[in-house]
């Protein structure tokens, strides 16, 4: 590999830079062959070049705690040997089991420290490992680099871009559609991705609709031009000074002459209802006249009788007059009656 045995750290970390730079340089020319034969060098001078597990570890130290697991500690406690790591491809906490339980416990001997300059190389390396395998048309090598990529930085565009192209190819739209569109987000103007993103929303299934409800068989791309997506919101035109002082006045005069006219008809009402009471009472008053000229004839009341100042328990005792009640009972029934029509009418 060109590198002597017993090679420094150092030595180490320089030669994987030159394999990459070779890489690079097979790649522009189109040797993709020779490309992928210098970036795989390139990733065995980094495993060399990557320090063993130190005796313990500080907060905010990044660290490969898998093949392709990189974490950043968060909390250590060295008199225990347990640390504690957030995944750096999630950008979540690392669980034993089901999130929301217990976090998983790292032990110093498990976690190995990754320089700035290695961490740098390997995320470029992996990147470039997936473009050459999408141009050799082998998708599942370039899903496996593109999701080593994103294992360091689970937001990169463009490990996002070519890990959905790889996915487009191998069938799979749904899952390549949802890449391509978070990439979009951090490279809204790249035409290669948002031709690949129409693309794969054309080959997903008809009923599918995104979680923000702007994608589905409509045919609409998350992070598309918004007149692509729906109409422009038209704003309501603003009122001229004039015209609002003549709605006013349209408004007060309407009012004016609504309470008027409603005044009006309350009044006719009540004035009809008033001359059909007075009527009904013209019908039935002679009825009663009659029958109290009937009774005081039939009923004349006994001059012993006639006596007012007498206790109620002596009145009480007085001879009735049965055509005097009966005329006094048909002249109330005649005015509840009366009353009865015009609380009706009212």
């Amino acid at each position: 590999m060109g590198v002597p045995p017993g090679a420094s750290k150092a030595e180490l970390c320089a030669a994987c830079a030159d394999a990459k730079a070779k890489g690079n340089a097979a790649y522009a020319q189109g040797d993709l062959e020779a490309a992928l034969k210098h970036y795989e060098e390139a990733l065995v001078h980094w495993e060399a070049a990557l320090a063993p597990p130190p005796p313990s570890h500080e907060v905010n130290t990044r660290v490969r705690y898998s093949k392709h697991g990189f974490g950043m500690v968060m909390s250590v406690f060295p008199m225990f040997d347990e640390y504690f790591l957030k995944d750096l491809g999630t950008d979540s906490a690392i669980w034993a089991g089901e999130p929301g339980g217990q976090l998983k416990r790292y032990e110093a001997k498990e976690l190995r420290p990754v320089s700035d300059e290695l961490w740098e190389l390997r995320f470029t390396i992996t990147q470039n490992l997936a473009a050459v395998c999408l141009k050799r048309n082998e998708y599942s090598d370039a899903v496996e680099w593109a999701d080593a990529a994103l294992s360091m930085d689970g937001k990169a565009p463009k490990a996002l871009m070519r890990l959905g192209a790889a996915l487009l190819r191998l069938g799979k739209p749904g899952p390549a559609s949802d890449r391509l569109a978070e990439a979009a987000k951090a490279m809204p103007k790249d035409v290669e991705l948002r031709k690949l993103l129409r693309e794969a929303e054309q080959k997903r299934s008809p009923t599918w609709v995104c979680a923000s409800g702007c994608c589905g068989p409509w045919g609409i791309v998350c992070g598309g031009p918004v007149s692509e997506a729906m109409p422009e919101v038209v704003k309501p035109r603003v009122r001229t000074e004039a015209e609002r002082k003549a709605l006013d006045e349209d408004q007060e005069t309407f009012q004016a002459e609504g309470s008027t006219s409603a005044g009006q008809a309350a009044e006719d009402e009540f004035s009809n209802s008033q001359n059909s009471s007075r009527s009904d009472i013209a019908e039935i008053r002679p009825q009663a006249e009659g029958a109290d000229a009937e009774s005081s004839e039939g009923c004349q009341v006994p001059e012993e009788h006639a006596v007012v100042d007498e206790p109620p328990e002596k009145l009480t005792s007085r001879p009735s007059c049965p055509p005097l009640l009966a005329a006094a009972s048909a002249a109330t029934a005649a005015f509840v009656v009366a009353i009865a029509l015009q609380f009706r009418s009212g």
